[in-house]
């Protein structure tokens, strides 16, 4: 029976009276109501980042094909190259439409490697759908990582903590 005690929940404490009828327990799945707020501003670029990936899940859920997540990052990272400035498209929605190319590419339903103006205003709707309405500079600026990437950070700091 003994082996069973850790399986219990239970609060000691050790400023109980003795002989005393009541008993403060504490009840530890009720949320804490003593919480403090902290204002920490929110960074719109990794807001965005998280949206973005949102939308890219989105995408391979709904498409026939394989693809995955990691090649959506590289080619909205490489539609950057292709993108000319103007004034009815901005980078953000350019590399989305891109993206939604080459989604066409991988179900075989369209073979423009490069965004059409109709594939361009379809994406208007992506944007608005995953509140993906920030107009930057540079892809660079937003927080995209593939898993390899991911891997070789970790591994790299790793070895800088071994040596």
């Amino acid at each position: 029976m003994s082996d069973n005690l850790d399986q219990l929940d239970f609060d000691i404490s050790y400023n109980v009276i003795f002989g005393k009828e009541e008993v403060d327990l504490i009840d530890i799945y009720e949320p804490n109501s003593s919480s403090f707020e902290v204002d920490i501003p929110v960074d719109k670029f990794v807001t965005f980042s998280s949206n973005l990936i949102k939308c890219f899940k989105s995408k391979i859920k709904n498409s026939p094909s394989k693809t995955r997540t990691d090649t959506l990052i590289e080619v909205y990272r490489n539609a950057e190259d292709s993108y000319e400035k103007s004034e009815e498209c901005n980078l953000s929605l350019w590399c989305m439409a891109s993206i939604n190319a080459f989604m066409g590419i991988s179900e075989a339903s369209s073979f423009n490697t490069v965004p059409s103006s109709e594939q361009i205003e379809r994406t208007k709707k992506d944007l608005e759908q995953f509140d993906l309405d920030l107009d930057f500079e540079r892809v660079e600026d937003l927080y995209l990582e593939t898993r390899r990437e991911a891997l070789a950070a970790k591994a790299s700091s790793w070895v800088e903590k071994i040596i």
